[in-house]
């Protein structure tokens, strides 16, 4: 398991390189920083705590999906009852085109998503 140091680490680089932590602005990426140069490791971690996981990414744009043919496929897909690849690479770029729309709409954090469904589009054999 990593360090709480090199999670902060990895974490706080993230934060400064990423376009989609723009949104949560320099003053708290600065704060984390200085938390990090001063060996707080876990104060840093718990400052960049505002920008949201992936997973709770994923469980909010789920929950625009209710009530979507999307939202049945992505639950099909975590249980592996999807019947194919065609299948499963449908609902994949279907949720990629909706963090899209996220982002059209001025939700730039769903950009975070993006390069983690394209991968696993990009894995499908």
């Amino acid at each position: 398991m990593a360090s709480v140091k090199g999670k902060a680490y990895l974490q706080l680089v993230e934060a400064q390189t990423s376009p989609w932590a723009r949104p949560y602005g320099k003053v708290v990426v600065a704060k984390a920083s200085r938390h990090y140069d001063r060996g707080e490791f876990q104060k840093c971690l718990n400052t960049l705590k505002v920008i949201p996981s992936v997973d709770s990414l994923l469980e909010e744009l789920e929950g625009k999906l209710k009530g979507k043919r999307l939202y049945s496929s992505l639950r099909q897909f975590r249980e592996g009852k999807m019947p194919n690849r065609f299948s499963r690479m449908k609902t994949l770029s279907s949720l990629f085109t909706h963090c899209l729309i996220e982002c059209e709409k001025g939700n730039a954090i769903f950009e975070r998503l993006l390069p983690i469904i394209l991968g696993q589009l990009n894995a499908m054999e």
